[in-house]
């Protein structure tokens, strides 16, 4: 029986793929398509009257709100373009001004140098913030009626605008022009499941720390379990007093529990990969 590391999507799974290969394992990587979905609720009204609800919401797009009329003012007069506009309102809210980490961190590693943690935090960091403006950019370029990226921005945002806002929960009753509504959004997507041999987990180095923190803490745990199993087969016991002692071990700072099935499947795995040998109801160290 194959262990499953992991689910990632196609690039980060295909990185790890290549990265396990290199400590030695096998690796079967089986490709699907995931949908996933959320319900967003959005309180849509004129920002004057959303403004009275007193939401951490409301405030943020009221400043999403001041950035685009004080950035198409410096610019209409002569019609500013979308992405000129997009740009700059990139640049307000996105840290390093703007500057895509990610795109730093590529030149790094195609010159062959080294990049810390810190550094693809503030990538990630920067990649989920900017995904987060994609939706203000979109209304508010919806209130001043461009949709093309050719298209240039001629008319001023409203004074009050009517917008629509996601949420993540409010209380109490909604002033008068405000209304509540809800919608699905689904996410497909192509994903990678990674798996490998039982036993190959033994051949896990130091590189292991180099991966993200769930799929090293995942490894590391069937490591330490393989390598308590080899330890505990050294001394002859029955199948079920063996796996009755180690169903439940403390290792370093790790608790692990594995249940009767999962271990006999992995007494099994161990035996076909000649590390162990299971004869007449015991289990014995090769």
């Amino acid at each position: 029986m194959k262990v499953k590391i992991g689910s990632f999507s196609k690039h980060d799974g295909n990185e790890i793929a290549e990265e396990l290969k290199k400590m030695g394992l096998n690796v079967e990587v089986k490709r699907y398509i995931e949908v996933t979905y959320e319900e967003l609720t959005f309180l849509e009204g004129n920002l004057s009257k959303l403004k009275e609800m007193n939401l951490p919401e409301v405030s943020k797009w009221e400043e999403y709100i001041n950035a685009a009329k004080e950035i198409i003012e410096q610019g209409i007069e002569e019609g500013m373009m979308i992405k000129e506009f997009k740009d700059k309102f990139m640049e307000r809210f996105l840290p390093e001004g703007g500057k895509d980490i990610s795109e730093i961190i590529k030149l790094k590693i195609e010159a062959g140098e080294s990049v810390d943690e810190e550094e693809i935090k503030k990538a990630l960091d920067f990649s989920i913030k900017k995904a987060l403006l994609s939706y203000p950019i979109e209304k508010i370029l919806e209130l001043v009626e461009v949709q093309n990226d050719e298209d240039k921005i001629e008319k001023r945002i409203p004074d009050d605008p009517y917008l629509s806002i996601p949420v993540m929960d409010f209380e109490g009753d909604l002033p008068e022009g405000v209304e509540v509504s809800s919608r699905i959004e689904a996410m497909v997507d192509e994903m990678v499941d990674i798996y490998t041999n039982v036993a190959d987990i033994l051949n896990l180095d130091e590189r292991v720390e180099e991966l993200d923190m769930d799929t090293a803490t995942s490894l590391m745990a069937m490591y330490s379990l393989l390598v308590r199993v080899l330890e505990e087969a050294k001394e002859k016991k029955s199948i079920e007093k063996f796996i009755s002692e180690n169903m439940e071990m403390e290792v370093e700072d790790m608790h692990i529990l594995v249940t009767k099935e999962a271990f006999a499947e992995i007494l099994r795995d161990l035996e076909k990969a000649k590390l162990l040998k299971i004869k007449k109801g015991k289990v014995i160290l090769r």
